[in-house]
């Protein structure tokens, strides 16, 4: 059952994504998780220069567990147009949680069996890109920069030309761990996931996105 209480948090205000300059990250309020202590970041648009923005629009930004176990993999899927996203809590237990991959809203939370041959730590080097197809053709791609430690996104036409700039996904002021994992159930809207800490605590942080062109 997706907990129906949810713990507060104080609100925070994030300073707007450098690569892009695209999206700023403002007040969050608390979101439907899997142990009652999400968060989410509201987007707002903020002004840019019309020639280095990226093709690439960032929807919501959840913290969807703020307390994970990085000794046991991310699994990313699908469920329909549904999102899957399987995870370890600190205390060893796993979940698999359903969302909707437009906003990320909660659809199921359900426990999860991590066997031994899947335990392993997380990758904590510069990551390998992952790429995702989208229905008409195009294509995202998201890897971890080494030298921000934050995640960013490339978009790339049919032909597989580069289409605008890279944009930073991940909200600034978090350290990422691993690589991005990222899936387009619809072929539409993008999720990415990946494991985040703040330096009190590992997160995983979810991030639905869209092409804007």
């Amino acid at each position: 059952m997706i907990a129906s209480s949810l713990r507060r948090f104080p609100a925070l205000c994030l300073a707007p994504f450098a690569a892009a300059g695209l999206v700023a990250l403002s007040a969050c309020s608390p979101a439907a998780s899997s142990d009652g202590a999400s968060i989410r970041f509201a987007m707002s648009t903020a002004t840019a220069d019309a020639a280095t923005v990226a093709t690439v629009r960032v929807r919501e930004v959840r913290v969807l567990s703020a307390h994970v176990n990085l000794q046991q993999p991310l699994i990313v899927g699908s469920a329909g147009d549904d999102v899957t996203i399987t995870f370890a809590h600190r205390q060893r237990e796993g979940e698999t949680l359903t969302l909707g991959s437009d906003a990320l809203e909660a659809r199921a939370a359900v426990p999860y069996s991590y066997s031994a041959e899947l335990s392993s730590p997380a990758p904590r080097g510069p990551a390998s890109p992952s790429l995702v197809v989208l229905g008409d053709g195009s294509s995202l791609s998201c890897w971890t920069d080494p030298v921000s430690n934050r995640v960013l996104v490339q978009a790339f036409g049919p032909s597989g030309a580069s289409r605008g700039s890279a944009v930073a996904i991940s909200p600034e002021g978090l350290t990422v761990f691993g690589e991005p994992h990222v899936t387009a159930p619809d072929g539409r809207h993008v999720v990415v996931a990946f494991f985040a800490s703040d330096e009190e605590r590992f997160q995983l942080v979810a991030a639905s996105l869209e092409r804007t062109r």
